[in-house]
């Protein structure tokens, strides 16, 4: 049986509000802590391992998992930056250079039969790079169910573009396990997750 039933179908939005808001359910949706070492300016997680309000998953506990990306760390000689979508550090769920199926979760409280939106920014590396010529994908789980595969193909000129998606669900229990998983295909190193929300709906 369905542990969550979907009320309104998945739609990218493209102008969410700057700040989190103050009913805001998720811990550290914006990946600012553990803050990331200030010599590499980015930091590897790995399956099993715990950050503020996630876990990291993957096929195999102790695999290579996500990345912790700061608003300083860059590629190609420093002409290729990964600027979050807000504060100062993002999640890269492809982990170093692509390790796959590997992503992140968090339980957080909720009431059954009441209905929440889920919001988070997708980030997709400058497709004219060699290591990112590809769009970036996520597939979101509310529970154990799929709620589908999210892909950003826009561009932004030597650094990441954020793209806004939003979704609503109906909660059945008093806790909902909320998971980000990577699928952006082999080919290209980028997953990008940052300014994750739950908001109940009024």
């Amino acid at each position: 049986m369905r542990e969550f039933s979907i009320l309104i179908m998945v739609t990218a939005i493209c102008g969410l509000a700057t700040a989190a808001s103050a009913t805001n359910l998720i811990v550290n949706g914006g990946f600012g802590s553990p803050k990331v070492p200030r010599d590499e300016h980015l930091q590897i997680f790995h399956v099993g391992d715990k950050l503020p309000g996630w876990v990291v998953t993957g096929a195999r506990r102790g695999d290579l998992g996500i990345s912790l990306l700061g608003t300083k760390y860059s590629e190609e000689n420093g002409a290729l930056h990964f600027s979050p979508a807000g504060g100062r550090q993002s999640a890269d769920l492809s982990g170093p250079s692509n390790v796959g199926a590997v992503g992140v979760k968090q339980t957080v409280p909720t009431t059954a039969g009441a209905a929440y939106r889920l919001s988070f920014y997708l980030g997709n590396q400058d497709d004219s790079y060699f290591n990112y010529p590809l769009p970036s994908s996520v597939e979101v789980f509310i529970g154990t169910a799929s709620q589908g595969i999210f892909t950003n193909d826009d561009n932004t000129s030597n650094d990441l573009n954020w793209k806004a998606f939003s979704l609503t669900f109906t909660a059945s229990s008093s806790k909902t396990t909320i998971k980000f998983v990577n699928r952006t295909e082999q080919g290209d190193n980028e997953c990008g997750l940052d300014r994750v929300t739950l908001e109940p709906l009024q």
